[in-house]
């Protein structure tokens, strides 16, 4: 399984523990999510985080754009227990 999420992380306070339910809801065990964002308030770090706390494993995170505005990021979906 493959989630893809793009551009997600408007408001950190209001979003990201549902956002991490659903990622979490809709990535099965060995499946992969690839999320990509624009820094805009350095909160957006946070939520890879949340989703590692939540069962997740940092695959991959990359850097990209003027002056490392984008991030991409992949995780990978632990077994649940």
């Amino acid at each position: 399984d493959l989630v893809v999420a793009s551009d997600t992380l408007y408001y950190p306070r209001r979003t990201y523990e549902r956002l991490a339910r659903t990622f979490g809801a809709l990535t099965s065990a060995g499946g992969t999510a690839l999320l990509s964002y624009k820094v805009r308030h350095g909160h957006e770090p946070g939520f890879a985080r949340l989703l590692v706390e939540r069962g997740f494993e940092l695959l991959h995170e990359e850097e990209a754009g003027a002056a490392a505005s984008l991030r991409l990021v992949e995780l990978g979906a632990r077994a649940r227990e």
